[in-house]
């Protein structure tokens, strides 16, 4: 129930999700275009009635097929890749991180517990004590500074069992909370503080110096990774584009309208080409992205 998990979770399917969005720009793109222009013109004034017609009416069907994209989507495949990995280890990372915060937190309401019997124990001898003093005092055989001592004791022992039940209540909200849910601490927590050393270590909560099996390294190269593919992708934006078009539909001018229907063109067809785009000029936006991201995976490398 633990809230970190879950947007973990969200994490990983989020990632899955963009890989499966990749695969369907394999696929031919259709789209509806529908279009009505009108084009006025006279003796001085307008386009040139041979290619505007007075305008057009238009509604196809268009489908598009890309055919070469400067290898954009094989990068951005490479780096959907490098996020699912980065993703489940996110996860990986949040279990761990649990789990450790869970044990130290049922450690400390289990500290705290002991706490408040030692304490409330040491209150109960030192009031028993505190009252053989009075009796002596009584006596004789105390003097005033034995007794006013063993009520700073006594004082002393309360405040410290006052802390201790205030520690037990924060540690049990701690543990309560990780839990995830409505935070409830109708709850007993029952173990032993023994040394526990002969206890097998999690492999997860081993830090070694080695990217390929710690969990901290292992996220920050494939960050990095990430971000280099970002910076190829940016790269890429002036690589030429080849795709295949074609439509099919209705297409007609407002001329071929205006004559009678037996004289009528035909307005009903389809059309099919390539588009080649080639941009050669934006004024360094491309390289100025570029830029901007090699920072970014340069800042990740210092980190």
């Amino acid at each position: 129930h633990n809230l970190q998990l879950r947007i973990a979770e969200n994490g990983m399917q989020s990632a899955t999700l963009s890989r499966d969005e990749l695969l369907t720009t394999k696929l031919p793109q259709l789209s509806f275009e529908g279009s009505a222009i009108y084009a006025p013109s006279s003796n001085h004034f307008g386009y040139d009635p041979a290619i505007s017609n007075g305008g057009q009416f238009s509604g196809q069907i268009v489908a598009r097929q890309s055919v070469y994209d400067g290898g954009i989507r094989n990068i951005r495949a490479n780096q959907i890749g490098v996020d699912i990995d980065l993703r489940a280890k996110e996860y990986r990372l949040a279990e761990r991180d649990l789990r450790y915060a869970v044990k130290q937190a049922f450690i400390d309401v289990l500290r705290s517990g002991e706490e408040i019997q030692l304490e409330a124990e040491s209150v109960s001898q030192l009031t028993d004590y505190l009252e053989k003093v009075k009796q002596l005092s009584g006596g004789g055989n105390a003097s005033y500074t034995d007794l006013l001592k063993t009520k700073v004791q006594l004082s002393n022992a309360e405040i410290s069992y006052e802390k201790s039940r205030e520690s037990y209540s924060l540690a049990k909200y701690t543990l309560a909370e990780l839990l995830g849910g409505t935070i409830d601490t109708a709850f007993i927590a029952v173990g032993t503080l023994n040394d526990s050393s002969s206890t097998p270590v999690d492999s997860l909560l081993q830090a070694v110096p080695d990217s390929a099996t710690n969990l901290d390294l292992s996220l920050a190269a494939l960050s990095i990774q990430h971000h280099q593919l970002e910076v190829e992708l940016t790269q890429q934006e002036l690589s030429p584009t080849v795709s295949v078009v074609g439509d099919a539909g209705l297409l007609t001018s407002i001329d071929n309208l205006r004559v009678p229907y037996a004289e009528r063109a035909g307005i009903l067809g389809y059309s099919v080409g390539i588009l080649l785009e080639v941009p050669f000029f934006n004024w360094g936006a491309t390289n100025l992205r570029v830029q901007q991201k090699q920072r970014t995976v340069s800042d990740l490398r210092f980190q």
